[in-house]
């Protein structure tokens, strides 16, 4: 039912916005459009797949809201959960559509979130675990033996997307890793 393999990331919390424990999310593609108040987001916090259940939520724009949440009313609450992913979770079901296709069935760099990375280069593997989408300089955040290095997002280094084993090849430029230490 609730496991890691179905989980999706539909989103990240950001910072505290305010002194009531509001905190900021960044919404992926993967949000719903429609926020239900009876049903909980989850996080995993220390391993541990928590509920958070939706006091107020107010979108800004097309990927921000603030949103505060039942029992995190206080900034030092709030504080534990900047920088975790809130999850939904598939039904496991076969769906017609490719989850990482959009109805136009473009690829979207943030919907690679969770894929395999491997480098031809430095033959160094890892997981993808975010997006940042800078007008000038897209950037995938790369886990690599527990350290997050940044690499570019950008079709000129990527060699081979294979969708139905979400991994992602790389070939990236020599020292690349090397920068973010």
């Amino acid at each position: 039912m609730f496991s890691e393999e179905n989980s999706i990331k539909i989103g990240k919390i950001g910072k505290i916005f305010g002194s009531n424990g509001e905190l900021t999310l960044r919404l992926y593609d993967t949000f719903p459009d429609e926020v239900d108040y009876k049903e909980p987001m989850f996080v995993y916090l220390n391993g541990l797949l928590v509920p958070l259940f939706i006091k107020s939520f107010i979108r800004k724009g097309v990927n921000k809201a603030v949103v505060m949440f039942e029992d995190i009313d206080s900034q030092y609450r709030a504080q534990e959960f900047i920088g975790m992913y809130i999850v939904a979770f598939s039904d496991g079901g076969d769906d017609s559509k490719n989850d990482d296709e959009d109805d136009d069935g473009e690829l979207y760099f943030e919907n690679f979130i969770g894929y395999k990375f491997a480098d031809s280069t430095s033959e160094k593997t890892g997981v993808i675990i975010d997006f940042i989408d800078h007008d000038f300089n897209p950037l995938f955040v790369i886990d690599y033996n527990g350290e997050e290095h940044y690499v570019p997002a950008n079709d000129e280094v990527i060699v081979e997307i294979n969708v139905s084993d979400k991994k992602i090849d790389f070939a990236l430029p020599d020292g690349v890793f090397d920068i973010n230490k």
